[in-house]
């Protein structure tokens, strides 16, 4: 599917689905974004002076354990509720 045909079934916004959405802006998980942050903060306190999508480079790039895991449960906690309230979504979250 195209990238610009992936537009995000969860918010208002209309935006693409990309990676940058699904991590930063889509309004529906904005609260365990937070938390994600907040949890990893004491491992690159400066990470609050990056701009949105160096906070995400650094995240998906770290090898810190501990981020690894937070990111982890970022996507877990995220696509639970995608699976739990669409089940269209199931199809294409269980074959990834």
């Amino acid at each position: 599917m195209p990238l610009e045909d992936r537009i995000c079934p969860k918010c208002h916004l209309r935006a693409v689905e990309d990676e940058y959405h699904f991590m930063l802006t889509c309004p529906l998980y904005i609260d365990i974004w937070e938390r994600l942050l907040k949890n990893t903060i004491n491992k690159k306190p400066a990470i609050k002076q990056l701009d949105q999508k160096e906070q995400l480079v650094w995240l998906l790039n770290s090898q810190n354990r501990e981020v690894i895991l937070a990111v982890a449960d970022y996507v877990y906690k995220t696509t639970r509720m995608i699976l739990v309230s669409n089940s269209k979504m199931v199809y294409i979250y269980a074959i990834l």
